[in-house]
């Protein structure tokens, strides 16, 4: 029982076991009902969205994308399956490929208070934690080495202060 609870405490999968004790996270394998459940959804938030900014991965290459990338998820209440998805469906239009990489974007439209490529610091802890489940770790290493060399914003050059972004990348 105790290498089950470091297994699970070292995964992250504790905080679903918890929050949510009836459902479960299933990895990505072949035969496994999850796929076509993800393209129904991703077609469902497709047609509800207006694409007026395209990153990285535009709404026709979603389904595709995170059937690669994104660790499926099935659970008896459809409104925390459907939010699941939604999430992974919204992170991933803000990847966007820079000159510097991939970053990961808090905004689609550009707004006045961001740096470089659009990024804004605050949030960035928050698209580590929320991205390490990507299975391409190539956006995330981008986007460490773009706060940490490249032009970004990690202390707040105009605010200085301390950041949680370097517990994000480690997590």
């Amino acid at each position: 029982m105790k290498i089950l609870y470091q297994f699970l405490l070292l995964t992250g999968t504790l905080t679903i076991v918890i929050i949510f004790p009836s459902c479960r996270v299933v990895l990505l394998e072949k035969n496994l009902p999850g796929p076509e459940k993800l393209k129904t959804y991703v077609s469902e938030f497709n047609a509800n969205d207006i694409e007026n900014v395209v990153n990285h991965i535009p709404n026709a290459y979603a389904a595709e994308w995170m059937g690669r990338n994104v660790p499926l998820f099935e659970c008896p209440d459809k409104y925390i399956e459907r939010t699941y998805y939604f999430r992974w469906w919204t992170y991933r239009k803000h990847i966007k490929n820079t000159p510097d990489g991939f970053v990961i974007t808090e905004f689609l439209p550009q707004v006045s208070w961001s740096k470089k490529h659009n990024t804004i610091n605050c949030s960035a802890g928050h698209h580590f934690y929320e991205g390490r489940w990507i299975h391409d770790k190539g956006y995330l290493d981008d986007y460490a080495r773009f706060y940490f060399g490249k032009g970004g914003d990690p202390g707040g050059v105009t605010k200085v202060y301390s950041h949680w972004l370097t517990d994000g990348i480690y997590a």
